[in-house]
């Protein structure tokens, strides 16, 4: 007999335990990307480096505004975006964008949902905001980007319509909700799309990309190059706050008090610092081979823990190790969610082969 998550806590307490492990392993830089892009010149570089030139320069990033990201839904329940600007047409007039920002440092297979359930808000948001009739006044275009930092490729789908069981072309299939987002998957760019070199935006995603120390220093400078404008003080601020709180953490390095005062202090300790940095770097390096076979027992683990939780809520089956094994270990890490929500395991197959293929 099947047993439903209600009348099995065990699979449930199991299966959020999962959840709190895998989170706990991706650091959360929201609020250091935040006030990166709390810039118009950061918007400005990332819309016409990354999204669209022509479509940049029609915007006036000079007159932003940003709106408030918490929305109330129908029930009362909160939801809270990251960023949302507003963004007028250089062309003047009434007419403006709506762009929406969320940062990721993690995969969600459920961010196609998500993004859809904050376009909705935002437009009833927007339409009481004008306080007028959709007959007489329409709603402003929107434009949706995730950010995406984690070290793994992007997996999720970023159309909703890919989450619907329905062929194109069917006859239901113009019923169907639409809404595509766009992702920026910052590791794992292709080098083409970084060769503006005075694009801010840019040098961000190259640092993210870092594999040689050297490249440090010849990205603050560069860095340093294209914000020396005054009225770009605060766009220096911000990523000095980024490399205080984020990039040298990560890599190990506190920033004195002095250091952490402007990015050409920044770039003196960088400077002295690496010849170290090359080493500890190298040692990484040797340190790889190591790694790779702890990889291969959180990967054991990780199957082992979610044939507990399939076992759980739909019984045993000798052959469903082997089918788990077929499956990366970062897949198998966002598989728990899919466990809780799945109606049948046939459908927690379906979800889990969106998030990646087996492989063969």
């Amino acid at each position: 007999m099947l047993v439903s998550p209600v009348e099995n806590p065990r699979a449930t307490s199991l299966a959020r335990g999962f959840l709190m492990m895998s989170e706990q392993k991706n650091a959360d830089h929201d609020g250091a990307y935040a006030r990166l892009f709390e810039q118009p010149l950061m918007m400005q570089h990332l819309i016409s480096g990354f999204v669209d030139a022509e479509l940049a320069a029609a915007l006036d990033f000079e007159q932003m505004e940003r709106l408030n990201p918490d929305f109330l839904r129908p029930d009362f329940e909160r939801r809270r975006s990251d960023m949302i600007w507003r963004l007028p047409w250089k062309q003047g007039g009434a007419l403006h964008v709506i762009l929406h920002l969320e940062f990721q440092s993690s995969h969600d297979p459920d961010m196609p949902l998500r993004m859809l359930e904050y376009a909705a808000l935002l437009m009833r948001s927007l339409k009481r905001e004008k306080g007028e009739s959709l007959l007489t006044q329409k709603l402003p275009p929107l434009l949706p980007i995730v950010l995406y930092n984690g070290e793994t490729r992007w997996s999720a789908k970023t159309d909703i319509m890919s989450l619907i069981d329905l062929e194109p072309g069917d006859k239901l299939w113009a019923f169907q909700p639409g809404l595509r987002y766009i992702i920026l998957d910052e590791r794992h760019m292709p080098q083409p799309r970084l060769s503006e070199r005075d694009n801010l935006v840019t040098l961000l995603f190259e640092l993210e990309r870092l594999q040689r120390p050297e490249q440090i220093k010849e990205l603050l400078d560069e860095i340093i190059a294209a914000s020396l404008a005054p009225e770009y003080a605060e766009v220096r601020q911000a990523f000095l706050s980024w490399f205080d709180r984020v990039f040298f953490p990560r890599k190990g390095v506190t920033l004195s008090a002095t250091q952490a005062t402007s990015l050409t202090e920044v770039k003196r300790m960088a400077e002295l610092t690496l010849e170290d940095w090359k080493r500890e770097w190298r040692h990484e390096g040797l340190e790889q081979g190591l790694e790779q076979g702890l990889e291969q027992g959180q990967q054991r683990a990780t199957v082992q823990l979610l044939g507990e939780l399939l076992a759980a809520k739909f019984g045993e089956d000798p052959e469903r190790a082997a089918r788990i094994e077929a499956y990366a270990l970062q897949t198998l890490r966002q598989a728990a969610v899919l466990v809780l929500h799945a109606r049948d395991e046939a459908m927690f197959w379906r979800e889990l082969e969106q998030l990646q293929p087996v492989t063969p």
